[in-house]
């Protein structure tokens, strides 16, 4: 398993650094994992998701606020599935105490199956 943070952009660069680098040694590529994570706050009204980073930071006793995904449902499944087209297969979403209860419930019940649905393989058509 190979674990990053950063951009989609940065995470691919990074990969394909991880890819050069197991050619240099004869390592197969495709037997590290990559993963990638980020926090998360569901909410669809930016100002409530602002209160919850808020909230968090200063339990920290953070100077800034975290930088998590923010947005509704499908805002959340697109930004995760995005790292899934750069070639990243897992994915580990961060929560901090005081736990985002809301968060965390509507991960489980609405963006994972939308995440799903994003990220299935699905064979390639087979013309006759």
């Amino acid at each position: 398993m190979w674990h990053g943070f950063g951009t989609t952009e940065q995470i691919a660069h990074k990969l394909a650094v991880l890819g050069k680098h197991c050619v240099e040694v004869g390592r197969d590529r495709n037997e590290i994992m990559p993963f990638a994570g980020k926090w998360v706050v569901i909410r669809e009204d930016p100002a409530e998701a602002q209160r919850v980073r808020e909230r968090i930071a200063r339990h920290h006793g953070m100077s800034t606020t975290p930088e998590p995904f923010i947005g509704g449902p499908e805002q959340i499944a697109q930004s995760i599935a995005a790292y899934w087209k750069i070639g990243v297969k897992g994915f580990i979403v961060a929560f901090a105490e005081p736990f985002d209860v809301e968060s965390i419930e509507r991960l489980a019940t609405e963006v994972r199956p939308r995440l799903e649905a994003l990220t299935s393989e699905t064979p390639a058509a087979v013309s006759r």
